[in-house]
């Protein structure tokens, strides 16, 4: 009878059973750590390479905003307040996928915070409104 990870003398063609299923079985936890490693590598390197682009877009924005030598129409205002808005959250986003690396390589802090719904909903009106009156979408907020 054959045992999970017992090498019998008595009868060696189970020996071979039992050591190739060891050899697959570390083989797969080989495997496994090895993708695992190069997932937190490869979101790690991504988001980095991501936030530098993005941080020069919305500080372009920024430097648009504040010229006060070529003064922003309203609507040209209201459209980079969309972009830096867009742009921050996108940036949270890559943020929270270097975040998501540092928890799967176990290097990471956690901190709790309270998060202002008002301004959440106002900001995704923001992004919203202007995509839905292009399509002739009527997109109010009531307060």
């Amino acid at each position: 009878m054959k045992k999970d990870n017992v090498i019998s003398l008595e009868n060696p063609d189970e020996n071979a059973d039992v050591l190739t299923d060891m050899l697959r079985s570390g083989a797969r936890e080989l495997i496994k750590k090895v993708v695992q490693s190069s997932l937190v590598e490869f979101l790690s390197r991504i988001s980095h390479e991501l936030r530098t682009p993005m941080n020069a877009i919305l500080g372009f924005a920024q430097l648009l905003i504040k010229d006060k030598k070529h003064p922003l129409s309203d609507i040209q205002r209201e459209n980079i307040d969309i972009i830096l808005t867009s742009g921050g959250h996108l940036l949270q986003l890559i943020n929270e996928v270097l975040d998501l690396s540092k928890i799967e390589s176990q290097d990471f802090n956690l901190s709790i915070q309270s998060l202002n719904s008002n301004n959440l909903i106002d900001e995704a009106h923001l992004i919203v409104k202007p995509l839905a009156e292009e399509i002739n979408i009527s997109f109010n907020l009531d307060k």
